[in-house]
């Protein structure tokens, strides 16, 4: 299961995650995934709660910075109830995609880079706090064994790096795929109207395209309702993450110290390329769709001129007139390809705007 393709045709290791996490359902027989679930669930409270600990315990010069580092990890809870009450919608909606022939092989991949940089990153921070405090991830207080200190505090940032950015990441990636064949199932029937000769492109044909377009209307609703809010939550989170790692840079935390430095891109890059990826796919749906509108209406009109036809166009009508699909964050902010240099610029705006006070 881990290797190959699931039932719901997503890759096999993201299949598995969602099913331990909770938001893919399973029958009885897999009474499991309930233990699971309430394990995840556990790992979710422990790691929010570990990070308010650590900013009531610690006084840090850059307490704004680390308020904003940790406000991701609660989101991320948020984030996966959000997705967990949706969770029967979320099954059905997989198994709609079982008919579609897939072949993204690099995705299913990514999972697995997912789980590898943040056992890196885990690695790069455990024996940075290591040099310049041992005891920080046992509240202050000194076990007597070296490696005992180490150990606890790699399984720690692994938990806190599990949540975030990993399994945030994880539901990013689901949603981009879903985007990238719902982008694809549009630009097919928009090859499919252009192509198609005037004479052919009778009224039955008209009915059998605008039958496979309330498909895809369908499909992208229900896309849209599950995941409005945990995509609103993850681009809230990283943008927190985006802000946090500028402001803890503008304030030369980091100085000339080289695994620092590996520590800040490994952050700055995942989290910016997240938001970037999430607007970037879901942007695309918004431009297939406007693609296959305006190839159906010049289909149409070229055979209103051309065959001269007395063919009465109300279902056409209603299609045309229907606004170009867009997806939103919770209703916040629209997902378009242009939205990018407005987080950007918002991000560095409010960013050196804090920092300056």
């Amino acid at each position: 299961m881990l290797s190959g393709r699931s039932k719901c045709n997503i890759p096999g290791n993201l299949y598995f995650i969602f099913c331990f996490t909770g938001l893919i359902l399973k029958s009885r027989k897999y009474n499991w995934y309930r233990v699971t679930s309430g394990i995840f669930i556990i790992i979710l409270m422990y790691v929010n709660v570990d990070n308010w600990i650590f900013t009531f315990l610690y006084h840090y010069h850059t307490k704004r910075a680390f308020v904003a580092y940790i406000i991701p990890y609660w989101l991320t809870a948020w984030m996966w109830y959000a997705a967990y009450l949706k969770r029967k919608k979320l099954t059905m909606l997989l198994k709609m995609f079982q008919r579609f022939k897939s072949d993204e092989k690099i995705v299913s991949i990514l999972p697995f880079i997912f789980g590898c940089l943040t056992m890196v990153n885990s690695l790069l921070i455990t024996t940075k706090t290591h040099e310049f405090n041992p005891t920080f991830y046992t509240y202050g207080y000194d076990t007597g064994f070296s490696w005992v200190q180490t150990v606890i505090a790699f399984i720690k940032v692994c938990l806190f790096g599990s949540v975030f950015p990993t399994y945030a990441n994880m539901v990013t990636l689901l949603y981009c795929i879903l985007c990238f064949r719902c982008s694809k199932m549009l630009n097919k029937l928009s090859q499919e109207v252009t192509e198609c000769p005037l004479e052919l492109f009778t009224p039955s044909k008209r009915f059998e395209v605008i039958k496979e377009k309330s498909k895809i209307d369908e499909i992208l609703s229900l896309i849209q309702d599950i995941f409005s809010l945990p995509t609103f939550a993850i681009v809230v989170a990283n943008l927190f993450m985006c802000f946090s790692i500028l402001s803890i840079y503008l304030d030369s935390r980091i100085e000339e110290d080289e695994m620092g430095i590996k520590v800040f891109l490994l952050n700055a890059s995942n989290s910016f390329g997240c938001l970037v990826f999430i607007l970037w796919m879901a942007g695309k749906v918004n431009i297939e769709d406007q693609i296959f509108k305006e190839a159906f209406h010049t289909k149409v009109k070229q055979r209103m001129i051309v065959v001269k036809t007395h063919e009465k166009f109300q279902s056409e009508k209603l299609l045309l007139a229907k606004p170009d699909f867009v997806f939103t964050g919770w209703n916040v902010f629209s997902y378009r390809r242009n939205s990018i240099f407005v987080l950007v610029g918002t991000l560095l705006t409010y960013t050196v705007l804090f920092d300056s006070k």
